[in-house]
């Protein structure tokens, strides 16, 4: 039956939060079991001229705001795709990219799960958190083990306008993570030896204080041949950022962008010493590999040193590297980041030549999802095997879709 809504009646509308479209529904215990004794006042009207019948069923009539009832992505509850030349949140304009920055007024050290988000692009609920516009419900601020709250140190969160000569994708801001002290070579607080928060060295030449690592990791790398060189590698130095998310009603998609940076680069490829980046999703789309990660290289290898999609860096001599890493990026992205040659002492060797670190550059990541689906995204990065060399990553420019997704990760540089 067409929705269809009547004046004398409006004081005993109710919102469902749990609607995944915002739709505003009547309260049965009210009014009766049913509508069918009430007769519709908009019965001759069509979707271009109702003012009181919700003919596109998203929960708004004309009277509510709803300026297309033909259209069931356009109302107020809608999220406004910026640029599309569509207002599809009925406030009388089609937003901007400048609508959607909400970075500006950030300081470099803001700590605030949410000031996070802002740099990482995700501006919040506008209204609430049920409304579809935005999508952000939560954010914490975890680690692997459980019963550890925040981060083992506050400097592995950084809200910079730029890191080394890096700059956002989107806003006036980025998320940098790290599992050391994330600040590049120019902050007043950089240290340029490795950090280590919680590991220490036992009676032997282990290192006590790890976690295991997510589930399914740490794995064995396509690019190293698959041997057999991680298993039981423990978790150290870990962040984890943890969203929950609900899609807006007239999205299918969602991105981001993202860059890792390692000291582990050239001395340690294709060791147990490789950190990985993963971001993990429940409900995870098929897209996603078989530990629910959705960010991979074309070989399906999560992102760390042994990545193929490793390219910035310093070319090494064949003999300090396990596998041929072309650097077809080259190295001049890792200036004044820390990862630079000769900018730390973390990762550089006691003989041969300092060729700093590596990085992955920019990296695009789509994923498909249920629209109105509330779900998780956790970011996670952790040093593998020893606490010592540290591992960067920046994040930035999260965006609502609704075009189909890739459904994969590719560098920026190559779109």
């Amino acid at each position: 039956m067409r929705r269809y809504l009547v004046p004398v009646l409006l004081s005993l509308l109710a919102c469902d939060d749990d609607d995944a479209r915002g739709v505003v529904t009547l309260d049965s215990a009210v009014v009766g079991p049913s509508m069918d004794a009430f007769v519709n006042p908009d019965q001759d009207a069509t979707c271009a001229t109702s003012t009181l019948t919700d003919f596109d069923d998203d929960g708004f009539t004309r009277t509510w705001g709803d300026c297309n009832d033909c259209d069931r992505n356009i109302g107020p509850a809608a999220y406004d795709f910026p640029g599309n030349g569509i207002d599809e949140d009925c406030d009388g304009r089609d937003a901007t990219l400048v609508d959607q920055i909400c970075d500006t007024t950030l300081d470099d050290d803001d700590l605030e799960p949410l000031d996070a988000m802002r740099a990482f692009g995700l501006c919040g609920p506008r209204n609430s958190a049920a409304s579809g516009r935005q999508g952000l419900n939560a954010v914490s601020l975890l680690r692997l083990d459980a019963s550890k709250q925040g981060l083992a140190d506050p400097r592995q969160l950084w809200l910079p306008e730029r890191f080394g000569q890096i700059l956002p994708r989107e806003g006036a801001r980025m998320l940098v993570l790290s599992t050391g002290v994330a600040r590049d070579s120019k902050a007043r607080d950089y240290t340029p030896e490795c950090d280590v928060f919680g590991g220490m060295l036992d009676t032997g030449s282990a290192w006590a204080g790890g976690v295991p690592p997510p589930k399914g990791f740490p794995r064995d790398s396509r690019a190293c041949g698959n041997k057999p060189i991680s298993t039981g590698a423990l978790a150290y130095d870990d962040v984890v950022v943890e969203l929950e998310l609900r899609a807006p009603f007239n999205a299918s998609a969602f991105s981001f962008d993202s860059m890792f940076l390692t000291y582990e680069y050239p001395d340690f490829v294709c060791s147990q010493y490789n950190d990985f980046f993963v971001v993990l999703m429940d409900p995870a789309p098929d897209q996603a590999d078989d530990n629910d990660n959705i960010l991979f290289d074309a070989n399906e290898d999560a992102i760390g040193v042994n990545s193929a999609l490793l390219s910035v860096c310093e070319t090494a001599e064949p003999r300090r590297v396990a596998r041929t890493i072309a650097c077809e990026q080259g190295k001049d992205l890792l200036k004044d980041t820390g990862y630079g040659a000769k900018e730390a002492t973390c990762g550089a060797p006691r003989n041969g030549k300092d060729l700093g670190g590596a990085a992955t550059g920019w990296l695009h990541t789509e994923m498909p999802v249920r629209a109105g689906r509330t779900f998780t995204l956790r970011f996670v990065l952790w040093d593998s095997g020893d606490p010592l060399l540290d591992s960067t990553v920046l994040l930035d420019n999260f965006r609502w879709l609704n075009t189909a997704p890739s459904g994969n990760t590719v560098p920026i540089s190559s779109r």
